[in-house]
């Protein structure tokens, strides 16, 4: 029964090859590791092997703290503790936008790694992606203010 499952499995490999499939599903860490590719290639003295460690455990808190950030990402982009169902359904393409929290995950590492010009990063990023300095520097701002709330949690227990 063995060969007749293998021969089955090299079939479907076949046909999977000759149609083009491909598996590599967007994901964040691919957009991080990309940016932080190109970042490197355009600005040399970017630290880039250290912010990707970095980088790295940035976005697996704003994964595990992703219901918070992002609610702190729409109070801040509303400036309405309560905001409406209406700027929720607006707001929920944001939360589906892998790129922009892949330019944040990426501005907060520099911030946190103390890039001596952080700024410089986030424009940078800019150019890279076309996504606005303050959009990068508002996401980055709300992700550190959840780290140093969970920093502060952790401390006090």
């Amino acid at each position: 029964m063995l060969p007749r499952f293998e021969t089955l499995l090299e079939s479907e490999l076949l046909i999977l090859k000759t149609l083009n499939f491909c598996i590599n599903v967007p994901n964040p860490l691919m957009y991080v590791e990309t940016l932080l590719e190109v970042l490197g290639y355009n600005n040399a003295s970017a630290p880039v092997s250290q912010l990707y460690s970095l980088c790295h455990c940035l976005l697996r808190f704003t994964y595990l703290q992703r219901k918070s950030i992002y609610h702190s990402l729409l109070v801040s982009a509303t400036k309405c503790t309560s905001p409406s169902e209406e700027q929720r359904v607006k707001f929920a393409e944001v939360t589906e936008d892998l790129m922009l929290l892949s330019v944040g995950v990426i501005a907060a590492g520099a911030f946190i790694f103390n890039v001596p010009k952080w700024e410089q990063v986030v424009e940078e990023l800019t150019c890279i992606t076309g996504i606005s300095a303050q959009s990068i520097t508002e996401f980055a701002y709300v992700m550190l203010s959840h780290v140093v709330k969970d920093q502060a949690h952790v401390k006090s227990m």
